[in-house]
């Protein structure tokens, strides 16, 4: 043994985080078996959703050819007991992620085919008589091509209470009732506010390039690298990215400062994993995206008060949640209503 370390006394030993994501990465595929054939709504690329139109037309049918669930089981693990690799850190986790997207599913849609994603939200609102947490089921049809008109349905579902305040009456009698517009593809949409299956899967594919991408965003009182985390977010909340693109946005995020590692942490549907989260110091609040902690497949993200004053609610209140239940490939987007001309939703 001290013949091999004099041997290689002449090279540097390297960075205690690189070699734990160089030992994750190998535990990941050391565990791998041979491979099977197998109200206030949250701003960012989907402000468009505040403008749903209420009532719920009839949704056709559409023919399903691939389906991404969650929590996906990878394509070539079996269910079997394993130790838990210990996580210490959160660009470990996002390295994690980044090679697990060999082992998920992959959508390959036509042109002329939708993406349909299914994902739970909550978020405060400030109702008549009181804030409360409101929660929605959502479904969200986005045409491959960029082009054609979209569509979004949500339901909602049983509210929940800010921790010191009760469920207002108001909230409750939102519980069940369907809404559903119809999405128009408005021209002049600018490139980082696209999350179409045409434009993200033409993204980069590098750390490096991704993180320029990311960081296109326009400018405002927040700082870079936190516009850079939101933007991120704003990819994976409620849109589909092929594996190359999912795996150079995790490992572009883990070059932004600042983040930390948040364990036990539920999504909307009440899934437990692992979260990796930023400071919004501008607006008293951290924002945490969760993986799940077995297959470290994106599973939603969260949002809890930092700086009572800043967020106006007490530190450690969650003001944000969703979850991502499924992507997959149809035929069609279902009918639903267009609105007033002059006040489409622009997608």
């Amino acid at each position: 043994m001290h013949t091999l370390q004099a041997m290689r006394s002449e090279v540097p030993l390297p960075p205690d985080d690189v070699t734990r994501a160089a030992e994750a990465r190998l535990m990941t595929a050391i565990r791998r078996e041979p491979p099977r054939h197998r109200q206030g709504v949250r701003v960012g690329r989907f402000a468009w959703a505040a403008g749903l139109a209420a009532g719920l037309a009839a949704v056709v049918a559409v023919g399903v050819l691939a389906t991404q669930n969650g929590p996906i089981p990878p394509k070539n693990k079996t269910p079997q007991q394993e130790t838990p690799l210990k996580l210490t850190s959160a660009t470990q986790v996002l390295d994690l992620a980044a090679t697990a997207t060999t082992d998920q599913p992959d959508l390959n849609p036509r042109p002329d085919q939708v993406i349909a994603i299914r994902s739970n939200h909550m978020y405060v609102a400030d109702g008549p008589d009181g804030r409360y947490l409101y929660r929605t089921d959502r479904t969200l049809w986005s045409p491959a091509d960029g082009v054609r008109d979209g569509a979004v349905e949500s339901t909602y579902l049983d509210p929940k209470a800010i921790p010191g305040q009760p469920i207002p009456p108001s909230a409750r009698s939102q519980v069940g009732r369907k809404e559903a517009s119809l999405i128009k593809r408005c021209p002049g949409t600018p490139d980082w506010a696209r999350t179409d299956f045409a434009h993200v899967s033409k993204l980069p594919t590098t750390p490096e390039g991704m993180l320029a991408e990311l960081r296109r965003v326009p400018a405002n009182k927040n700082p870079l690298d936190q516009r850079t985390f939101q933007a991120a977010a704003d990819l994976v909340r409620e849109a589909y990215l092929p594996p190359a693109q999912r795996a150079a946005l995790y490992r572009a995020l883990a070059l932004i400062p600042g983040l930390e590692l948040i364990e036990n942490a539920q999504d909307a549907a009440g899934r437990t994993g692992v979260a990796v989260g930023y400071r919004d110091t501008a607006r008293g609040l951290r924002e945490e995206l969760v993986f799940d902690p077995a297959t470290f497949q994106y599973l939603g993200e969260r949002e809890f008060v930092i700086d009572a004053a800043k967020a106006q609610a007490p530190v450690g209140t969650q003001t944000a949640s969703t979850a991502l239940l499924s992507a997959e490939v149809v035929d069609t987007v279902p009918a639903v209503p267009v609105g007033p001309k002059g006040q489409e939703t622009c997608g």
